[in-house]
């Protein structure tokens, strides 16, 4: 995913799969990053809250078909 693309309260899932996230935060690169970051969240199958910030290409906009 693009920075451009990338907006809080936008829909994602991970390249490799999983559950559909909600992007919380942005965060630019930094020492344990080169590329910019975002924020997630979302539902456990056992209905508990998780969150992760994720670099933005090991993300992609979630169309509902993944």
């Amino acid at each position: 995913m693009q920075k451009e693309d990338a907006e809080i309260g936008g829909l994602v899932v991970l390249n490799s799969g999983g559950p559909p996230m909600t992007i919380i935060g942005i965060e630019p690169p930094n020492e344990d990053s080169d590329c910019d970051q975002a924020w997630c969240s979302w539902i456990g199958s056992n209905g508990e809250g998780h969150a992760h910030c994720f670099p933005l290409p090991c993300i992609t906009k979630f169309t509902g078909t993944q």
